[in-house]
């Protein structure tokens, strides 16, 4: 049995029904909850539905089938080493064992606790047998409340290998199957189980006589079977207190000796020792056919595959929702990028126009103030005598000056162009380059007069 850290436990019959949890820490089982209601009431599935879950937390889910549908029946078999084993042994004689065809049934079977001081070769199991069309129907029950078993137990099982077996003797374990009240008998033998036989009893006054015959052919059978069988066995009641005050003075009177009375285990105490044998591995009966469980197993993987695409799929229109968000984003802060570098770029040709105004205001300036410093240079250098007739500015760099000197005074020109080109203003030079005076007698009515001229360049910070 595979290692499980919880339990679902569910009983129900047409009036009521119980669902136990569990956890498991180590081999010690612990009742995590009980719910108590009618079998139509909705069950809590999100404690018993398997999910992704499953992959780091093993969950076991076992359905209870009632006493009255499975035939029990001890079988002695060579001692196996495995619970395969042990069914094998058993299938070899399931034909001339089981009440029921074997193609219409559905079998397992539960070792019985060796309690024998001295182990012989041989082994007691318990063969459990149900109808096939009755174990359909109780999954399809559970099915509808979705309860998808891994096991389905008889809970008496439990009951008869934990109260029975510390001593020998009969042990009579009485029980109600629909209107007819039964009783289980288990011989146990030199502290192993020897035989199971139930008998549905009539009228009450008759129960004394039917359980003496019956406790008479278990002792012969015994005999036969080569078990032995006691000639006065001692006897054992397993029933809760109400039953205790019938059954004890009947089975008083079937021998001398006192009856061994043992409690009978209640629901939350039979699914409590369920569990603890099941962690144990004590407990590998279960009649939930082979298919059925491939069946399960293939729903819980397609479930599985369904949430795993489903998320993947929530998941990918979760990308794309972000995705398209971020765009629409991205969208938006292009639109309002665009709109500043539209009021930015028309802000930028403003600004380039109003910087073009302003060079050419400042050129203007310049020019005017290269013009009134060109004239200032001439007015404190022209020589007396030296006659200026025009004076041309130019290009925003270059003077012409043209006029007329006396015969006698050419030098003076000469004096002229010198004092230009060193003249300076502000510290420095006003003009980077004057060109040589030409002197002509051109124009010269007299012959005494003569005609001169040069040119002069400002400097590149004057004529800015």
């Amino acid at each position: 049995m595979p290692r499980f850290n919880s339990c679902n436990i569910l009983r129900q019959d047409e009036k009521s029904s119980d669902l136990w949890r569990f956890g498991l820490s180590g081999k010690n089982p612990k009742k995590l909850g009980h719910v108590e209601g009618d079998p139509s009431e909705t069950l809590p599935k999100h404690h018993f539905v398997k999910g992704w879950d499953t992959l780091w937390s093993q969950t076991i889910n076992i359905g209870w089938l009632p006493m009255e549908q499975v035939f029990l029946r001890v079988v002695r078999i060579p001692r196996c080493e495995t619970p395969e084993e042990m069914r094998s042994m058993v299938e070899f004689q399931l034909e001339k064992l089981s009440p029921i065809p074997v193609g219409q049934c559905v079998w397992s079977v539960e070792p019985v606790p060796d309690k024998t001081k001295v182990p012989d070769q041989m082994q007691s199991v318990v063969l459990i047998v149900a109808a096939l069309s009755l174990v359909e129907a109780c999954l399809s029950n559970l099915e509808k409340r979705g309860f998808e078993v891994d096991r389905l137990e008889t809970p008496f099982v439990h009951q008869l290998l934990s109260a029975s077996g510390e001593k020998d003797g009969v042990w009579f374990f009485p029980y109600v199957s629909g209107d007819h009240v039964c009783c289980l008998m288990a011989w146990w033998e030199h502290r192993a189980l020897q035989n199971i036989s139930s008998i549905c009893l009539g009228e009450e006054s008759q129960w004394e006589e039917e359980i003496g015959r019956e406790v008479v052919r278990l002792r012969w059978a015994g005999e036969v079977e080569g078990w032995g069988g006691n000639d006065d066995p001692d006897l054992h009641l397993v029933a809760d207190t109400q039953d205790q005050h019938v059954w004890e003075p009947l089975l008083e009177k079937l021998g001398d000796k006192s009856i061994n009375v043992v409690p009978l285990l209640d629901r939350n105490e039979l699914a409590s020792k369920s569990v603890e044998r099941l962690a144990q591995d004590d407990s590998f009966a279960n009649l939930v056919p082979d298919e059925q469980l491939v069946q399960y197993r293939q729903r819980l993987t397609d479930r599985l595959w369904m949430r795993g695409l489903g998320a993947v799929i929530v998941c990918y229109m979760l990308l794309v929702a972000v995705y398209f968000g971020w765009l629409q984003w991205l969208e938006m802060e292009k639109k309002n990028f665009t709109a500043q570098a539209d009021v930015l770029e028309v802000n930028f040709k403003e600004s380039q126009e109003l910087d073009a105004r302003i060079s050419v205001q400042t050129q203007q300036i310049g020019l005017r103030y290269a013009a009134l410093d060109g004239w200032l240079a001439i007015s404190e250098t022209i020589p007396e005598g030296v006659v200026l007739n025009s004076f041309r500015f130019s290009k925003g760099e270059e003077f012409d000056f043209t006029g007329t000197v006396a015969l006698d005074s050419v030098e003076k020109v000469t004096d002229f162009n010198q004092a230009i080109s060193e003249y300076e203003f502000g510290g420095k030079r006003l003009f980077t380059s004057v060109d040589s005076p030409t002197i002509t007698q051109a124009g010269s009515r007299d012959g005494n007069t003569m005609s001169w001229k040069f040119s002069a360049r400002l400097s590149e910070e004057d004529g800015e």
